[in-house]
């Protein structure tokens, strides 16, 4: 009996081990995590973004992935300009010059601007996939701050 009882123990010991280590690398992960500031959530950045999502998805739909990597800042641009109902402020986007970044996760990639927010598109490789696009807010520089510090 006293070998039945000291299986449960180590067992209920076990189980509250693993679920505090379960507990700690969530926890680990959770401040390690790529959360987005308060200040982003609550802005027109949020929006753009938003809304660029959805005409690239929009054009996924509409005309498929593998034209989609071949020229995707025009593309954005010419739904945008073409729909009657487009947001004034994705209007005022335009091409912007190319990223000044040797990153590899730059290369082959476009960008548009309306002076205060920039977007690049990277054109994935993989035609199974969307463009990845970057953005971020341009109040110093034409260029985003992560252009700059991935030369």
């Amino acid at each position: 009996m006293y070998i039945f009882y000291s299986l449960i123990g180590i067992s209920i010991l076990s189980t509250l081990n693993i679920f505090n280590q379960l507990v700690k690398n969530y926890s680990n992960n959770y401040e390690n995590s790529l959360t987005l500031p308060l200040v982003y959530n609550n802005s027109n950045h949020q929006k753009i973004d938003n809304d660029i999502f959805f005409i690239i998805n929009e054009l996924d739909k509409n005309i498929g992935r593998n034209a989609l990597t071949n020229d995707i800042c025009n593309l954005v641009l010419r739904e945008v300009n073409q729909k009657k109902n487009s947001k004034i402020y994705l209007k005022k986007f335009k091409i912007a010059p190319d990223t000044n970044s040797n990153n590899y996760k730059y290369k082959n990639s476009c960008a548009i601007s309306d002076g205060n927010h920039r977007l690049i598109f990277t054109k994935n490789n993989l035609r199974k996939t969307l463009p990845t696009f970057y953005s971020c807010k341009t109040s110093i520089s034409s260029y985003c701050e992560f252009e700059n510090d991935s030369h």
